[in-house]
């Protein structure tokens, strides 16, 4: 977070009179500091609101995606690859299983069906849900990848909605 001072007009220096923190979002707010415990909570229940509504919406689609991944191969209906969150905690995002083998190369037969409409993704909403990630936000970055994510991790970016 950067600080930001205003400038005293008379004199043209800078005068660090008032601090504020600016967020990422390019709001500045006097003190710094996260989000309001408000504003986190509001924005908490809208997450676990949209994602449970996505859920029971889903369901069918995500119980047949599971019995067709179980069926088709060996292995695991459910990958979790770890991931940063929040304050660099470590989570798993979800996905169902498409690929098969050691380096995961071999696409499966399901898989070649869930990946174009990302069907494989939908498993993200459990995520949501257990807070984890939230509808908008940076994008997830991989453990042991480069750089890092600010907030919470999102389903979608601000860029996005643009």
């Amino acid at each position: 977070m950067r600080t930001a001072c205003f400038v005293n007009r008379r004199r043209g220096a800078p005068r660090p009179a008032l601090a504020l923190r600016l967020e990422p979002t390019g709001h500045a707010r006097p003190g710094g500091g996260g989000l309001p415990r408000r504003r986190a909570a509001g924005r908490r229940a809208i997450d676990v609101t949209v994602s449970a509504a996505l859920l029971a919406v889903t369901l069918p689609l995500l119980a047949l995606a599971a019995l067709a991944v179980r069926l088709d191969s060996p292995g695991p209906v459910l990958l979790g690859e770890p991931h940063l969150g929040e304050g660099g905690r470590v989570f798993r995002l979800l996905s169902f299983r498409c690929t098969e083998g050691a380096g995961g190369a071999a696409l499966t037969r399901v898989g070649g069906l869930l990946r174009p409409p990302r069907i494989d993704q939908l498993p993200v909403l459990f995520n949501l849900f257990l807070g984890d990630m939230t509808l908008v936000g940076p994008a997830p970055v991989p453990l042991g990848a480069p750089g890092g994510t600010a907030g919470r991790p999102g389903l979608t970016g601000w860029a996005a909605l643009s």
